[in-house]
């Protein structure tokens, strides 16, 4: 497929799915959080629409000239391997870490399936308490007190990034640490990890440690991919439309174990 027809098709893509959405704004639905989806759905088509004309604007470039074998280069020769040679790899990066990025900030905290147990399974490996429910093990109140599921109402959550709540610190020993999430350690290690290193070790603001906790998950899922195009000797645009259905983008990027067993999958 030539440069030219992918950019355009991913222009067309785009713009249909904000012309959907548009038409869905004049169709009323019985639960308000319907608007919240239709937002996102909306961004979603800018998005592509957007990676289609960034990538239409980039110049095709010659593959350089090999050069000899060298012991000194070989580092570099690693690194370049590395680098995305293909039209699905440089997709899969760019549009992948902007949809991410964008997907962990803008997803409201709790919203992902049983997300707030799985962040306090999280919360109780980086205190070292591998095996859940065991004992009497103490979490964050506010775990509980922020996350979006439990609302009365679903309205669009703006109000978590209002400073009282998005810069309100950590306070710990509130809440009971029990939890229904019991995957084992490894598939939450990676926001585990960083729940130590901010939370614990740095004290800082809940919500903006669970987007860095989000956005980790979502890289190890994005690597994942990358590897599998690299492995794979053909299929690569049908990995690449499975890489970013919605449902594998929205696990990816909220707390839980299924994006890990997901991105393990993809490279078996």
């Amino acid at each position: 497929m030539s440069k030219k027809r992918l950019s355009i098709i991913l222009m067309v893509i785009g713009a249909f799915i904000i012309a959907v959405t548009l038409i869905a704004g004049f169709v009323g639905f019985p639960k308000k959080g319907f608007g919240y989806i239709k937002i996102s759905v909306g961004f979603l088509g800018l998005l592509i629409l957007l990676a289609g004309r960034i990538y239409s604007l980039i110049p095709v470039q010659s593959q350089p000239a090999p050069r000899p074998f060298s012991i000194s280069l070989k580092w570099k020769s690693v690194m370049v391997s590395m680098r995305p040679h293909d039209q699905q790899e440089f997709i899969l990066i760019s549009v992948g870490l902007l949809i991410g990025l964008l997907f962990s900030i803008f997803i409201p905290y709790g919203a992902g399936f049983d997300e707030e147990t799985h962040t306090i399974r999280t919360v109780n490996i980086c205190q070292l308490n591998l095996i859940p429910n065991q004992g009497n093990p103490k979490t964050l109140r506010q775990l509980y007190d922020y996350s979006y599921q439990r609302r009365y109402f679903q309205t669009p959550a703006f109000d978590q990034f209002e400073s009282e709540i998005f810069l309100a610190p950590a306070d710990w020993g509130t809440g009971l640490g029990s939890t229904f999430s019991t995957y084992f350690p490894v598939n939450l290690f990676i926001p585990a990890v960083i729940a130590t290193i901010f939370l614990l070790g740095f004290n800082l603001p809940l919500l903006p440690v669970i987007i860095l906790m989000r956005f980790s998950g979502f890289m190890f899922y994005l690597v994942a991919c990358y590897l599998t195009l690299r492995l794979l000797p053909l299929g690569k645009w049908v990995f690449l439309v499975i890489a970013f259905t919605p449902m594998a983008l929205f696990q990816a990027a909220t707390i839980n174990g299924d994006s890990f067993t997901i991105a393990c999958s993809y490279l078996f």
